[in-house]
């Protein structure tokens, strides 16, 4: 599947007072898919260098971020699984 910019809903402007923006999105998407270098090349208008994108892929939330953005391409990290255990 591709990148669809309806999925990419920014949560906060800036974190901390920070500049950079907090995103969520979700796709049925694998995360190795999705943090392919231009993936996000469609949304490359909203997005800037440092933004954090929790990427729910295939059901798999993962916390990414946009390591460089030019005018004409996207990259993100391979992002961190979130992970969590339920011992109850």
């Amino acid at each position: 599947m591709a990148y669809v910019d309806s999925a990419l809903q920014k949560i906060t402007n800036g974190i901390g007072g920070q500049a950079n923006n907090f995103f969520i999105y979700s796709t049925s998407d694998a995360i190795a898919t999705v943090n392919n270098a231009n993936y996000f090349l469609g949304g490359v208008s909203r997005l800037a260098a440092g933004d954090a994108i929790l990427v729910i892929g295939n059901g798999i939330p993962t916390l990414t971020y946009v390591v460089s953005r030019t005018d004409t391409a996207v990259d993100v990290v391979d992002g961190t699984t979130v992970a969590a255990t339920d011992s109850d």
